[in-house]
């Protein structure tokens, strides 16, 4: 959201509706079609995940929204029930509420598309350290 804001404004915080239903207001970083910001540990502080860095970058596109999954997102290595191999792990609740929120900023701007490549740096280096690779998950 904050990238797509950011290619008609700065942005220091925007406000996303979570797969409960809650609503965050999240602190970022936005410039120019870029965007920063840190995974929030909540309840789990120490969790190997908290304070994650994730960008984004996005550029203007003539309609729709695409997400690119960037480095150190995991992708799957072998198909499974419910996703084939070599898709991007984001989770369908997680999916949908990026798109929820890349709609938001398409409408706020009235920019009528996007495609974003979404990246968190240090995923590939910090998913050894969870169930990922367990679960057949590679690369983040």
């Amino acid at each position: 959201k904050a990238a797509i804001l950011s290619l008609k404004r700065d942005v220091d915080a925007v406000v996303v509706k979570i797969p409960s239903g809650f609503f965050v207001r999240v602190p970022v970083n936005g410039t120019k079609g870029s965007a920063s910001c840190r995974k929030f540990g909540g309840d789990y502080p120490g969790d190997v995940t908290a304070d994650l860095l994730f960008t984004a970058c996005c550029e203007e596109k003539g309609a729709g929204l695409e997400l690119i999954a960037g480095e150190g997102i995991g992708r799957f290595a072998r198909k499974t029930p419910r996703h084939a191999e070599g898709e991007p792990a984001i989770s369908r609740p997680a999916r949908e509420c990026i798109f929820g929120a890349m709609e938001e900023a398409l409408e706020e701007t009235g920019l009528r598309g996007a495609s974003v490549i979404l990246a968190v740096p240090e995923g590939a280096m910090v998913a050894s350290q969870t169930l990922n690779p367990k679960m057949g998950i590679e690369g983040g």
